[in-house]
């Protein structure tokens, strides 16, 4: 491929109460808003130095979205982070799930939101999933 994608820009949820859930993400995981817009039924909110969390509320939007189901969502945390962000959750009250040890290259732990969104937080490090090509490049190195 010629482009390389560099990650993920923005994901939307749909919700039922548009406040409720802007206060729910700010409160509880202190992302900061990046623009509402509550007369047309949604609000930015920031998650990392390139992605948006967008909260909409039920209804047709531009180029025809409709919600639909997934399974969930991850957000990136450091390895280190991961019992610290746990205690914290379950500090302010919500259920946490976890820690998951995934073939010990990666931890995470799960939460839901107001509206059952499952939120994971994983702390996986892409680099550590090809000691293969690595190991290979170190070689053509030498």
């Amino acid at each position: 491929m010629a482009v390389k994608i560099e990650g993920v820009s923005e994901l939307t949820l749909q919700v039922q109460d548009l406040d409720a859930s802007e206060q729910w993400y700010t409160e509880n995981l202190g992302l900061p808003v990046a623009g509402r817009q509550p007369e047309e039924g949604f609000v930015w909110l920031k998650a990392g130095e390139w992605t948006r969390l967008g909260l909409w509320l039920p209804g047709e939007r531009q180029h025809g979205d409709r919600p639909g189901a997934h399974v969930h969502f991850a957000m990136r945390v450091a390895r280190a982070d991961i019992p610290v962000l746990a205690t914290e959750l379950r500090g302010k009250g919500l259920a946490v799930e976890g820690p998951v040890h995934h073939d010990g290259k990666a931890s995470s732990i799960y939460i839901k939101d107001p509206d059952g969104h499952l939120i994971e937080f994983f702390d996986y490090e892409p680099q550590k999933d090809q000691p293969e090509r690595d190991e290979q490049q170190g070689e053509s190195s030498k």
